[in-house]
Formats: structure tokens, C-alpha cells, sequence
């Protein structure tokens, strides 16, 4: 009887506007759904949901429901006409956790939730959020095995399942690829890395987010050591190392990728530690070094040097002695104290390649291109001024 006063009142405030609303119970004990007539009246019950289950409520936006969550905390959710008449009933419980999703492709991403089986919400998924393009990111409050999906640029509808272990997900294509120019190459002669975001996410997130910025524009490679590595990532403006030096990266959750030539990966010297540094495998590193690569945790490859690249573009790179006591190469913490003044002079002037710049290949859905959209709206304004039903 409660529950049909609850839909009475809510229907006549605004018959035309009523929308049938879907809550579903993240939680993992039952809950007790309440209507808050926002007046100061008393809060009037509208159900039990169990866990991992759902009810339907017909209501309007801007209607307010309350429940109690796991941790004993009043939670309050307000309708909204844009939340595809789907409310996720989540809290801070023992087994709450924040999932974040960060877009890398060139375009807005949608997120949808997948429900767990065919009998909630119809089997069919529901739109969370609108991730915005180059490094946009949702958080959602959710729990672990919870199922998300969204389409890529090529339109392939990828699942991803909450990690307990690391809720850090990257929504792009399996590879991005990022082009660098060389300062002593020819035009046509570029450094490409392919950037595998399931490799190490957070790791890969930085990379890009680097890339977007122009952060390795006149970067210089100060170690390029045959059978070892080639390593990069001091930035020549100190005001630019001294930020991302306070701003260090999460490690990645290994995913067991191993070190073959041309692996690239972020250097780090503890846990936590992952800033701007860079090293890729460069050709002669022996079975034995490159499994010594990924024994330190923080250890996890973000990509590759394209296997064209790796071919044409490093034999073109000016090679470096190892650093004292073991040669004379320039030692990367007096780059990173003195600045670039440290390999601008003898005995290293000239002798270092640099980053020209480094351009993402952005990935736009397949139809798409820079100034798609706006040719979208010439077309349609063609087509009104042209139809039949125009005055002309």
C-alpha cells in the first residue's frame, strides 16, 4: 500500500514526464530503497532490492531516493533526465572501489555497465558516461568483476572487467602508434613506438599524455649503447623536470610481457618512481640482460620501437659511451641537475640525437577525420536548402 502511494504521488505532479527507473543493487547485501519528497516530510519506502538485483520505480527527474549502505552511510540519489533511466546503487563498501577509465582515442568514448546475466535490465547494457577524448577520464565507483564496454575506433565493442588488483583502464585500440622526428636523420627516417595499453596501462596513459604535449620535442637520447639500451626523457627545461619528478607514476600490474629488442619501457629505481625516463632494447642485449629488465616490479613495458623503425631509424642514432666508472658517457643525473648546458658542450656538443617532435597518430572512428563533424553540418544544411520542401 505504501509503495502505491509512493507511484500516486509521483505520477501527479507531472504525468507527461514520468520515466520508468531502473536501480540496481551493486551491493553485496540487500538494501532498503526509500523516496525523499525533498519537503521535509518523512521518507516514504518504495523497496528491497537484493544484491545484485534491480527494481523498477516509475518516477520523474528530479525525484530523490535514499538508502543505507554497507558502511552505515545515508546515500542520496537525485533522478536525472540523461542517466538513461538507470541508477547503480554503489557505496564505499568493504569491496567498493573507484574504476578509472581514461580515453586515448581521438573521439568521445561511451561507457556502458554490462549487466552480470540476461535476466537484469534484459541482458542489455547501460550507458554510464561520456569519456572525453586524449586522456579524458570517468571514475566509477563500482567492484571488482563488474563488466564495462565500450566501441573502439574501429567499432569493435571491447568488454573490460574491473581488477581488483589495478582498476586502471585504458579505452583504445589495441596499439597506438606515436612517430618521433630525429634531429640528425633525414625527414623521411622516424623513431615510431607502438604503445600496447593492456601491457601497463597507467604506464601507457603517461606516455601518450607526454606525447600530447610536446614534452619530448628536443628530448635528447643520452644513452645509445649497443648490445644494452637507448634511453630518453630528460626534459631540457628544468622547470619541466622538477614538476614531473614530484608527480610519479603508479606501478602497472605486470602482465608478464618480455623484454625482446626494441621493448620500450619507463625507468624507475623504486616502487612508484615511473616519471619521464625511457629505455628500449637496442640490438646485441643478451638473453640474460633483457631478463634482468623486468625482475624490478615496476619493471612493465608500455610498447615497442615498430619493427620498421627499429630497423631503419636506430642504426641512425648517434651512439654514447656507458657512463663513469665504466666510460665516459654523460651521466643523466648531471643532465638532469645542470640541464641541457651539460651535454651543449665539449666533450658531448653535437655528439647526442634529440627528439625533433613526436606526433600521436590519433585514432578517429572509421568514416571520421579533423573536420568531420563540421562537414557533417554543411551536408545537412545543404540538404535543407535543397530538399523539395524548400522555398527556393
Amino acid at each position: 500500500m505504501v509503495a502505491t502511494r509512493v507511484l500516486l504521488v509521483l505520477l501527479a505532479a507531472a504525468p507527461a514526464a514520468a520515466l520508468d527507473v531502473w536501480f540496481f543493487n551493486n551491493h553485496s547485501d540487500a538494501l532498503e530503497l526509500f523516496w525523499d519528497p525533498s519537503d521535509g516530510s518523512p521518507l516514504l519506502p518504495v523497496g528491497t532490492i537484493p544484491s545484485k538485483g534491480n527494481l523498477t520505480q516509475t518516477t520523474r527527474a528530479g525525484h530523490a531516493f535514499v538508502y543505507t549502505d554497507a558502511a552505515g552511510d545515508a546515500q542520496r540519489q537525485v533522478v536525472e533526465a540523461t542517466t538513461a533511466h538507470v541508477v547503480m546503487l554503489s557505496s564505499r563498501g568493504p569491496d567498493a572501489l573507484d574504476a578509472v577509465f581514461r580515453n586515448e582515442q581521438a573521439e568521445p568514448v561511451d561507457l556502458y555497465w554490462e549487466p552480470p546475466s540476461a535476466a537484469v535490465n534484459g541482458g542489455r547494457r547501460v550507458k554510464v558516461a561520456t569519456v572525453a577524448p586524449r586522456g579524458g577520464q570517468q571514475v566509477q565507483l563500482t567492484h571488482a568483476g563488474q563488466r564495462f564496454s565500450y566501441d573502439d575506433a574501429d567499432g569493435v565493442r571491447r568488454v573490460v572487467a574491473v581488477d581488483a588488483a589495478d582498476a586502471f583502464h585504458v579505452l583504445a585500440p589495441e596499439v597506438i602508434t606515436v612517430s618521433c622526428a630525429l634531429t640528425n636523420a633525414p625527414k623521411q627516417a622516424t623513431l615510431d613506438f607502438e604503445i600496447f595499453p593492456a601491457w601497463a596501462p597507467r604506464g601507457a596513459a603517461r606516455f601518450l599524455e607526454l606525447a600530447r604535449g610536446g614534452f619530448f620535442a628536443g628530448v635528447a637520447l643520452h644513452r645509445v649503447i649497443d648490445d644494452f639500451v637507448a634511453s630518453f626523457g630528460i626534459h631540457p627545461d628544468h622547470h619541466v623536470r622538477a614538476f614531473y619528478h614530484d608527480h610519479a607514476v603508479v606501478d602497472d600490474v605486470g602482465r608478464g610481457v618480455r623484454f625482446e629488442p626494441g621493448t620500450l619501457c619507463f625507468a624507475g629505481h623504486a616502487r612508484h618512481t615511473r616519471t619521464t625516463n625511457l629505455f628500449f632494447v637496442m640490438p646485441g642485449a643478451s638473453d640474460a640482460q633483457r631478463a634482468a629488465f623486468g625482475a624490478e616490479p615496476w619493471d612493465t613495458p608500455v610498447g615497442r620501437v615498430a619493427p620498421a623503425s627499429y630497423a631503419a631509424a636506430v642504426p641512425l642514432l648517434n651512439r654514447t659511451s656507458a657512463t663513469a666508472p665504466w666510460g665516459t658517457g654523460p651521466d643523466p643525473d648531471k643532465l638532469f641537475k645542470w640541464g641541457y648546458e651539460y651535454i651543449d658542450r665539449p666533450p658531448f656538443a653535437g655528439s647526442v640525437t634529440r627528439l625533433a617532435r613526436c606526433d600521436v597518430a590519433e585514432v578517429r572512428p572509421r568514416g571520421k577525420f579533423p573536420g568531420h563533424g563540421a562537414l557533417k553540418g554543411a551536408a545537412r544544411f545543404l540538404k535543407n536548402r535543397l530538399s523539395p520542401k524548400s522555398e527556393l
